[in-house]
């Protein structure tokens, strides 16, 4: 999921820091990043958090870049502090919903994430 961290502070730069790949930053397009969420959520990720294996094909892991990001994305959301999120699912070798349990907020689960990416990029 580091590449999925990286890509997430990517969608930041995008728009000055202000939020995760929004919408319409640039007229009525997408940023690059917004656009590959929306082309490969539908198709590969939905309903799912990328896993360790969509990482490593090169036809797959571009997406599962992107998809992570919106992983961090739900988590600020929520009340998660994304920095303290990567720091922890780093150190301890986490996942990160076990990173978020293990900081002890929110649940970071499948379901809401989801829901999230479908209003947001769907």
């Amino acid at each position: 999921m580091s590449e999925g961290w990286a890509t997430f502070l990517e969608g930041r730069f995008e728009s000055d820091g202000r939020e995760f790949a929004p919408n319409g930053v640039f007229g009525n397009w997408d940023t690059p990043i917004g656009a590959r969420i929306r082309q490969c959520y539908p198709t590969r990720f939905t309903g799912r958090f990328p896993v360790d294996t969509d990482f490593v094909d090169v036809e797959t892991s571009n997406c599962a870049y992107a998809i992570a990001a919106t992983v961090y994305s739900y988590a600020t959301t929520i009340g998660i502090n994304f920095y303290a999120l990567a720091e922890t699912a780093e150190r301890n070798d986490q996942t990160l919903p076990q990173a978020a349990r293990t900081l002890g907020g929110p649940e970071l689960d499948e379901t809401g994430w989801a829901a999230f990416v479908a209003e947001h990029w769907g």
